[in-house]
């Protein structure tokens, strides 16, 4: 079984984890693409969600790379174990990847969309019970999925571009600085 440890992760480190959580977001976001061009929404919606996730994984890691902070313990349940807070990440630490926030209500809209997207998630895979009924992902209406997924694509490949292109900018000015000195 695979097991995380709570270890600190120093500043310098933080960069390598950017890049993986990139790699791994654009891995994710192309095999939810996949599944869409086959018809396959509700596991197209679960692993474009999941791809935002680990992009906002990223982005948490480059706020603390630019604050020149580790990642300790406090950090650590934000990181990779709040779902939540790692799917508004993108959105609320925007500035960091060159998002500008629109509107007052910028905040409070992407905070209601990544728990919409983490509570779609989870009726995506799982039967369930609500309101004395059952309830399947097959339940769903395909013209709905079909738009859902389509703008969670759209949004999802939108924010790991930004984040893409900031840990490419990162590494360029890394590799520039070693060479000078």
């Amino acid at each position: 079984m695979y097991r995380i440890t709570q270890t600190p992760i120093q500043n310098n480190q933080l960069q390598e984890g950017i890049q993986k959580c990139v790699t791994n977001s654009v891995r994710l976001l192309e095999d939810s693409k996949l599944l869409m061009k086959n018809k396959r929404f509700l596991s197209a919606i679960v692993l474009a969600s999941l791809s935002l996730e680990e992009c906002g994984k990223g982005v948490i890691l480059l706020d603390r790379l630019k604050a020149g902070q580790d990642v300790g313990s406090t950090s650590w349940e934000t990181l990779f174990e709040n779902h939540d807070a790692k799917l508004r990440a993108p959105a609320r630490f925007g500035k960091l990847i060159g998002v500008k926030p629109k509107g007052k209500n910028f905040e409070r809209t992407i905070d209601v969309w990544g728990k919409s997207r983490l509570q779609r998630r989870i009726t995506a895979l799982y039967v369930y019970w609500n309101l004395g009924h059952w309830f399947s992902p097959t339940d769903a209406p395909t013209a709905d999925l079909r738009q859902e997924i389509a703008f969670d694509l759209h949004t999802t490949e939108f924010f790991v571009d930004r984040l893409k292109r900031t840990e490419k900018e990162l590494r360029t000015k890394s590799t520039s600085r070693s060479k000078a000195a």
